[in-house]
């Protein structure tokens, strides 16, 4: 549905995506895409990982069972609006965290979590551990993952590219740390043991 029935002419309609009025196309960050043929304007940078696929196609041709936020890294939108909302910082300690502990410079951009890179595209790191540094580097450059905030425990769906943190759960985690680096169970640690879970298990392997 290209429409909503609201009367406010909001940008964001189709996924909450931004429509731009003078192309009539939506933009998703990495590309715009055409709500009408349901296809993107530009290649997937990602189309070598997935040669059987059209790299024009949207959520590989089944938009009822897929979802593409982006394409190609961690959505932090909902823990975004989370911290808005609530005025608490969570983005915040979680990007410290993953600095910390990969020794990757995190930021976000656009919603969406990235890592410093030179000028040849190699990523900036100073000293933390390799193992998570390029299990991170694995998810950012890959499939989309939704990150988002509220639940009663940290969790990661069953089969899904979906991360949810608990706040309370992991606040509790740092104040009962003794003797320990608080990160040691923090935002960031407890962010890449969820991303554990959504299936990218097999490229972490290869680092161990």
């Amino acid at each position: 549905m290209d429409e909503h029935s609201s009367s406010e002419d909001l940008p964001y309609k189709f996924n909450g995506k931004q429509f731009d009025d003078e192309t009539g196309l939506y933009y998703y960050g990495a590309r715009y895409m055409n709500p009408m043929a349901s296809i993107w304007y530009g290649v997937d940078r990602l189309a070598e990982k997935y040669s059987q696929l059209s790299s024009y196609s949207y959520c590989a041709g089944n938009p009822i069972k897929y979802v593409d936020l982006k394409g190609d890294s961690l959505n932090m939108s909902n823990v975004i609006m989370m911290d808005k909302y609530y005025f608490s910082n969570n983005l915040r300690k979680i990007t410290k965290d993953l600095s910390l502990i990969t020794g990757l410079n995190i930021s976000v951009s656009g919603n969406y979590l990235q890592y410093e890179r030179n000028t040849d595209g190699s990523p900036i790191y100073n000293q933390g551990s390799e193992t998570a540094r390029n299990f991170l580097i694995d998810i950012i450059d890959g499939p989309n993952i939704d990150v988002f905030v509220g639940q009663r425990r940290s969790v990661t769906p069953h089969g899904q590219k979906q991360v949810g943190l608990s706040s309370s759960q992991i606040e509790n985690f740092i104040n009962n740390t003794f003797n320990l680096n608080p990160a040691t169970l923090g935002w960031g640690m407890t962010l890449l043991h969820e991303l554990h879970h959504t299936g990218s298990r097999r490229k972490y392997d290869r680092y161990r």
